[in-house]
């Protein structure tokens, strides 16, 4: 899947009601996190959490979810703002 291949890191967004979806793929980069999967409504506030592979939670903010609509051969996608907490 062309997905598991440009995103290689698990992620899982705690949402500001509580609800937690985890093993999310996703690409993480300083500034901004692309998701491809649009069946998650990402909002402002919520939490990005990334476990790193030595034990090191990462934690970002969402700022600004920016869905993106898929063309061609990019499907739709997340191209999330997001400022690092830890």
């Amino acid at each position: 899947m062309r997905n598991r291949r440009l995103h290689k890191d698990t992620i899982s967004l705690v949402k500001a009601n509580g609800e937690i979806f985890t093993g999310v793929l996703a690409g993480v980069q300083p500034e901004m996190i692309v998701v491809h999967n649009p069946e998650m409504q990402i909002e402002p506030g919520d939490l990005i959490h990334r476990e790193m592979s030595n034990g090191t939670l990462e934690i970002y903010v969402v700022l600004d979810p920016c869905f993106k609509e898929g063309r061609s051969l990019l499907p739709d996608r997340y191209e999330i703002s997001v400022q690092k907490q830890s």
